[in-house]
């Protein structure tokens, strides 16, 4: 992973398109719980399946909501197993999870319209919702209003009475059409029925995010107990965004 689209490579779920599993841990590995490849299993990475000569997919990537501070452990290509634990210190955006709903069956198209995140309808970009992929847990405030879905990577080591934390990994924004440089002299002029009408080549368009967020991804994180602001992996969220914001930021060692 590059520091550069550290922020998508850690976005990931347990399980195929349509169907969750239970990954298994290589904990012989040594490498850390935020990896893929410490597991064994399929994984399905949220990235919105980006295709530019279809403009009702999302165009851009999610907005980066943390600081990385420093890696430790091998930093080269090495053997496996790792000789020594790799963790990341992050300064993040940090939250406990209040309540964890049932588990909800996949929903279809209209996911978005019935989930508790924000998106201008008038726009034809449909992010793909987590809820769409497979079935889901709802996660709920201390007033059990939704706020978020949850994919869990195992159940294996998790109990009811756990204490479960969400970091704010990165924000998904709408998306809204960027019109053409008024003085771009690729611009040019022609007339239809006496109406003068300037157009520009469809390549001189582009793309942007707007300031409304959608929703933000978060790590479902679970604490290591003996290790203080010490946390590994058990997850994946699409939180509401006001809900999340709320809270302040901290640093944090991911193993």
């Amino acid at each position: 992973m590059w520091e550069k689209t550290l922020h998508d490579d850690l976005l990931w779920k347990a399980g195929t398109l349509g169907k969750n599993i239970d990954l298994k841990n290589l904990a012989s590995l040594n490498l850390p719980s935020w990896t893929w490849a410490a597991y064994e299993g399929s994984i399905t990475f949220l990235k919105d399946r980006r295709n530019l000569r279809d403009t009702s997919t999302m165009q851009t990537s999610p907005i980066k909501e943390f600081e990385f501070i420093k890696m430790t452990g091998p930093y080269q290509t090495v053997q496996l197993p790792l000789h020594e634990p790799v963790s990341m210190v992050v300064h993040l955006r940090c939250a406990r999870i209040p309540k964890i709903g049932s588990i909800k069956p996949v929903k279809d198209d209209e996911a978005l319209q019935t989930s508790p995140f924000r998106h201008d309808p008038t726009l034809r970009n449909r992010p793909i919702l987590l809820s769409s992929l497979a079935d889901y847990r709802e996660l709920l405030d201390d007033d059990d209003e939704v706020v978020g879905h949850l994919n869990l990577d195992t159940t294996d080591n998790l109990s009811p009475t756990d204490e479960l934390w969400c970091a704010h990994i990165a924000t998904l924004h709408d998306e809204m059409y960027a019109g053409p440089d008024p003085l771009n002299r690729m611009s040019y002029a022609l007339e239809v029925d006496g109406t003068a009408i300037t157009t520009f080549p469809l390549n001189r368009a582009s793309k942007h995010t707007s300031d409304s967020a959608i929703l933000a991804y978060c790590l479902i994180l679970k604490s290591m107990g003996t290790q203080e602001d010490t946390y590994r992996r058990v997850g994946i969220a699409e939180m509401k965004y006001e809900w999340i914001i709320q809270f302040s930021s901290r640093l944090e060692t991911l193993v």
